[in-house]
């Protein structure tokens, strides 16, 4: 249940984004005149509120080996970064 919530919620700001771009389109054939300036806007910054809100939880995850299993280790490696 837990996935299908997340999956439900981490949609939502995309789906709401993409429905405003389409509303903000009054008229095709009035050309640029039939933008709703406005809720284009509102569209642009969601998806874009949304792409680093993610990016940036992402980074909070502990990183995870080639099977998807989290690393436990925390010690780190006195010669790690050395260039010898």
């Amino acid at each position: 249940m837990p996935f299908l919530l997340a999956t439900a919620l981490g949609s939502l700001p995309g789906t709401v984004s993409f429905v405003l771009l389409g509303a903000s389109i009054d008229s095709v054939d009035e050309g640029l005149g039939g933008i709703d300036p406005a809720i284009l806007v509102a569209s642009v910054v969601i998806f874009v509120v949304s792409l680093v809100l993610a990016r940036l939880l992402r980074r909070r995850q502990p990183p995870t080996t080639a099977d998807g299993t989290y690393t436990t280790s925390t010690t780190t490696d006195a010669t790690e970064g050395s260039l010898a």
